[in-house]
């Protein structure tokens, strides 16, 4: 899985503002801009591609293990004009002391809209094998 956060060689900029932090980088060539909250929070992320910008804007909250992701909405228009939107609600529940997803409602402009539950979820523990070299 990959961060969002940029590896500090490919920050072309860092901008200190009222609410926050706004980085400006280059990812494989696209330039790219994060904004941060003052506690280092991801509330936005813009991605510019040649032919298009895809606008990310992420809603969090608060647990005993740290923040969740509750929510993302995203906009991209397209180069004709039309809009693109996707969103995601989450709500989570916890199972066995791990946060896990129950609600979720993700939505795909007027295309999609899908409302589903994770119910009865249980962890099961594994078991490590320690495994060396053929003797």
């Amino acid at each position: 899985m990959r961060t969002p956060i940029p590896d500090v060689r490919q920050i072309t900029s860092l901008t200190a503002g009222q609410s926050g932090y706004q980085l400006k980088f280059e990812d494989g060539g696209l330039p790219d801009e994060l904004t941060l909250s003052k506690d280092y929070v991801i509330a936005r992320i813009l991605t510019k591609a040649p032919d298009r910008t895809i606008d990310e804007h992420r809603e969090y909250s608060s647990s005993p293990q740290g923040l969740l992701l509750i929510g993302q909405d995203l906009t991209s228009p397209a180069p004709d004009g039309t809009l693109t939107h996707v969103a995601f609600d989450l709500s989570y529940q916890t199972v066995d002391t791990l946060e896990f997803p129950q609600n979720i409602h993700f939505v795909v402009g007027d295309f999609i809209n899908i409302k589903f539950s994770l119910q009865n979820c249980s962890a099961v523990r594994g078991t490590v094998i320690k495994v060396g070299p053929p003797k």
